[in-house]
């Protein structure tokens, strides 16, 4: 009795038991970690993002009522997937114009997710399955749709398994991993799922080869640049064997890695775990199930359990709630008068909130943070210039890319939203001149229109409320207790 007392619950139990006591709009702090140490600012990064946005002098995307839904549904519970959409493709059964209907519901939430706040990354994840070498080159010789192998759940080994390691032209075998399940989609409203074709027979896993879809093609090859954490590995285990698990060639978008937001965006915590930045950010914990958990990611969702399912949908709501805040802040540090940006591009605010989803994306697509650099940086330039790109070799190229520098000549003497965010019209007026010249340096494909403007001694007067110039302007100067907290005028 005892020992059955003290035995290990299962990935699934866990789950169970952690969904059970886990609250979906509650800030969640464990009783053993001073609040202090999980959230330096005193409250979750989220909280912060919400009371700026409910300013009436910043951004409007996204509205309000998004980030406090955002608030109100942080966290897990088994009824706040009731209003997300699950459609799901199952490689080899599900019929080409079913796929191609769920290509273009895909593209229509993609959509609204933009007109929400324009972003241009969707999160990606994949629940793979390791299967030895061996395994994958007989899946690669089946000839006919539905022929089958089973997967050994151990490698071969020299002396017992001479035909299989025949196959690898006389290299060791090992594990790879494959794609079980890629799911995209932003948790809160949808998510699609694309099984592939593994199943489970006698307690042993196996692959039934389907016939090659360009319609499954054609539905990845359209993903939007992806997001998420680690999802450079997703990418290349799905570009590297689609093809080779008989579906056909499928080559991604862009992708993102939140790690690389979190050093743009001046991460200085050396805690960059899931768990860590969840707390920081969202104020709730991130209980994710291992990759080789006790769980057939090949079932679809609609048939795993409630708890599993709760948690999956969940990691895809963390990957967007997370990118999206991240970029939030860098907005709101960088251009936090919105009615300055507009006015030198000559534009509304939609419309420069999509020029600045790609300026995002345009920088934060290829490069990552070298490891030791970001570990040791005790500085936001440090941070931000830790982002490098990879040589051939997949090592940091030994100095950032130009638009790396860049984004740090935007950061100069910026306020960020954990300090109270910026206080003084006049200091971000001025510098709303400097960043729109930095823009303007490096041209973005079809938003070139909206720095055409020279900034003339007439504009600069209108920014400047008809004043020349100004002088002995402070950010140390205190905002006079009668103001509210918007952007105010310098005393």
């Amino acid at each position: 009795h005892t020992a059955a007392k003290s035995k290990p619950l299962s990935e699934t139990e866990s789950m169970k038991e952690f969904i059970r006591v886990a609250s979906s709009a509650d800030v969640v702090v464990p009783s053993h970690i001073p609040r202090k140490k999980v959230m330096p600012f005193g409250v979750p990064i989220l909280d912060v993002v919400n009371a700026h946005l409910a300013r009436p002098d910043t951004w409007q995307y996204p509205p309000p009522k998004d980030t406090q839904d955002w608030a109100k549904n942080r966290g897990y519970s088994t009824t706040s997937i009731d209003n997300v959409e699950v459609k799901t493709v199952i490689v080899g059964t599900t019929s080409p114009s079913a796929i191609v209907k769920m290509h273009q519901w895909m593209k229509d939430q993609i959509k609204q997710d933009e007109l929400s706040m324009p972003a241009l990354m969707t999160p990606l994840t994949v629940k793979p399955v390791k299967v030895p070498r061996s395994d994958l080159a007989k899946i690669q010789m089946l000839a006919k749709e539905g022929e089958s192998i089973t997967i050994k759940d151990s490698l071969s080994i020299k002396g017992h398994n001479e035909e299989d390691l025949a196959l690898l032209d006389g290299e060791d075998d090992e594990w790879v991993c494959l794609p079980a399940n890629i799911l995209l989609g932003n948790g809160t409203t949808w998510v699609l799922s694309i099984v592939l074709p593994f199943s489970t027979k006698d307690g042993k896993m196996r692959y039934i080869k389907p016939s090659p879809s360009q319609e499954v093609c054609d539905l990845m090859n359209d993903f939007p640049a992806v997001v998420g954490i680690d999802v450079k590995d997703d990418v290349q285990v799905i570009e590297s064997s689609t093809n080779k698990l008989g579906i056909g060639r499928v080559v991604l978008n862009r992708f993102i890695e939140i790690e690389s937001l979190l050093a743009l965006a001046g991460w200085l915590h050396r805690a960059r775990s899931r768990l860590a930045i969840s707390f920081i950010l969202l104020g709730v914990p991130l209980n994710r199930p291992s990759s080789n958990a006790n769980c057939d990611w090949w079932v679809p969702l609609n048939k795993q359990c409630q708890e599993l399912k709760t948690i999956v949908i969940f990691e895809q709501k963390w990957a967007y709630l997370v990118s999206r805040l991240l970029i939030i802040c860098l907005r709101e540090e960088i251009i936090p008068d919105p009615d300055a940006m507009c006015f030198l591009s000559n534009c509304k605010q939609y419309e420069y909130l999509q020029w600045w989803a790609q300026w995002i994306l345009q920088t934060a697509t290829g490069v990552f943070p070298d490891k030791k650099l970001m570990y040791n940086a005790s500085n936001r330039y440090q941070v931000v210039t830790s982002l490098r790109a990879l040589d051939t070799t997949g090592r940091p190229m030994p100095a950032p890319p130009r638009r790396i520098m860049l984004m740090t000549e935007l950061l100069k003497d910026t306020t960020t939203l954990t300090e109270g965010g910026a206080r003084f019209l006049h200091l971000e007026r001025e510098r709303a001149m400097v960043s729109f010249q930095v823009f303007k340096s490096q041209p973005i494909f079809g938003y070139e229109h909206l720095f055409q403007k020279n900034i003339t001694d007439e504009v600069m007067l209108v920014l400047r409320y008809g004043q020349s110039e100004f002088y002995n302007i402070s950010r140390r100067t205190r905002v006079a207790s009668r103001e509210k907290y918007y952007l105010t005028f310098h005393p």
